[in-house]
């Protein structure tokens, strides 16, 4: 029986997780695509340890590197505490400070982005659903509900990449995804080709 509730809890949170990253996206849709490329679900390995990241857009701006969450209730923490609570339907339930994780993921960005990059600009953001109350300080990092994605990342105005900078970036990141390089040998090894023109879970079919 107990199995059964851990399996139900984490299939929950699958689905969660699923749903936060589609609202997100949907939001970043809205941006210029002449100026923003937007990365879904990268994975950079990083000397034996994986870092996944839910969305990386590069832009003339600078890189924002986005954590999306989906935490309800209230969530309490500090931009320097290893742990948040979390407070939901009278618990208080412990989480791993998200700030601490994309500071992660921004190193391995940087890592894999070489010396040329080193000085670029890069804006973590840790995005939360809008039902969710937000108790955080921070300085270094935005921590905002859905509704602010876009101001956040728009308040940015001030070029500091060219357009070849930006398509170099995005053509580095890409090729260093491992996330990328399985899902196409998944598809080399099924021997079915994957289409374009069909959702994620049309090829599957």
């Amino acid at each position: 029986m107990l199995d059964s509730l851990l399996k139900s809890l984490k299939i929950d949170k699958k689905v969660k997780d699923i749903t936060s990253d589609f609202n997100v996206k949907g939001l970043l849709k809205k941006l210029d695509p002449r100026d923003y490329f937007i990365i879904n679900n990268s994975q950079f390995d990083i000397a034996g340890t994986t870092s996944q990241v839910d969305f990386i857009i590069v832009s003339v701006y600078g890189v924002f590197v986005i954590n999306a969450k989906n935490d309800a209730g209230e969530i309490q923490g500090t931009e320097t505490g290893a742990n948040w609570k979390q407070f939901l339907n009278g618990e208080e339930i412990p989480t791993v400070n998200p700030i601490y994780q994309n500071i992660d993921h921004m190193k391995a960005i940087k890592e894999k982005l070489g010396d040329k990059y080193s000085d670029l600009k890069i804006v973590s953001i840790v995005v939360f659903p809008n039902e969710t109350i937000l108790k955080v300080t921070a300085e270094n990092s935005h921590v905002i509900n859905n509704c602010d994605l876009l101001y956040f990342i728009e308040r940015y105005d001030e070029k500091v990449c060219s357009y070849n900078d930006i398509y170099t970036i995005k053509y580095i990141l890409e090729q260093n995804d491992t996330g990328g390089i399985i899902n196409d040998m998944k598809q080399a090894i099924s021997g079915k080709p994957k289409s374009p023109d069909l959702t994620e879970e049309e090829n599957e079919e």
